[in-house]
């Protein structure tokens, strides 16, 4: 019986320290962050150049679309980073979920690393996730394919918070449908060709593409942009039947 005792009691010992190790590398793992995360948050507000950058750049945009013919523009990290810090609780203080902060992102070859801080009662985390960005066989509708969710160096389900992108979404007023594709998500997001502040419509997305610091967008105003529409480069094609819409009323 003193064995069988010694033996639970030496058992609890390993379980109890085991669990206090876990706990210990979870509370530390949930702290760290994406590599660019910690210099974007420190530089971003201190880059008015890059955020008068943007500005003049989406100003010159806003213009172009409103021509009959062709557009073009380029956005930097440096750029989208200045302006998340100092323009986005400003302009949109609703897009954000409650409890979050400093969002930031990172562009590279072919995807952008979303970053932003989490606290919420004793949670305090940086959530991130990897955005791949593709053009659809529909106009106008792009396909963000969103894996790699995180706390800090801990996945998260991806399917616990379509719901939650959704109402984000919706504060900005667009569109998302979700298509399931694998252990990602496929966020659907229309983006409207007709708008009653156009001059010219409609206004069609041609190109889209996610290079190393830079987010390139392309496309075309006027009665002949739908029919004219041909999408440059690879193109995700809509499974239309298992795609489902949320709604946020």
């Amino acid at each position: 019986m003193r064995r069988l005792l010694k033996t639970l009691g030496l058992v609890l010992v390993f379980i109890a320290t085991g669990l206090g190790a876990f706990a210990w590398w979870a509370a530390r793992a949930a702290q760290q962050a994406p590599a660019f995360y910690k210099t974007a948050v420190a530089s971003a507000p201190l880059a008015r150049q890059h955020k008068e950058e943007l500005q003049a750049q989406f100003e010159q945009l806003s213009q172009q679309v409103q021509i009959v013919g062709d557009w073009h523009a380029t956005f930097t990290t440096d750029q989208i980073n200045a302006w998340l810090a100092s323009e986005l609780a400003n302009q949109f203080p609703n897009v954000l979920p409650p409890g979050t902060e400093d969002p930031r992102v990172s562009v590279e070859d072919g995807k952008v690393i979303v970053a932003a801080r989490y606290r919420r009662g004793r949670i305090d985390s940086v959530i991130s996730f990897e955005l791949h960005a593709q053009l659809t066989d529909e106009p106008n509708v792009i396909a963000l394919q969103i894996h790699r969710l995180r706390a800090g160096a801990l996945p998260i389900p991806l399917q616990h918070f379509s719901d939650k992108i959704s109402i984000a979404a919706s504060r900005g007023d667009l569109e998302v449908r979700w298509e399931n594709e694998e252990d990602d998500l496929i966020a659907l997001v229309t983006v409207p060709s007709e708008h009653d502040r156009y001059v010219e419509t409609p206004v069609v997305i041609e190109t889209l593409e996610l290079l190393d610091g830079e987010i390139v967008l392309a496309g075309r105003t006027g009665a002949k942009a739908h029919t004219a529409w041909i999408p440059d480069g690879p193109i995700y094609k809509l499974a239309k039947a298992s795609t489902r819409e949320i709604s946020h009323n």
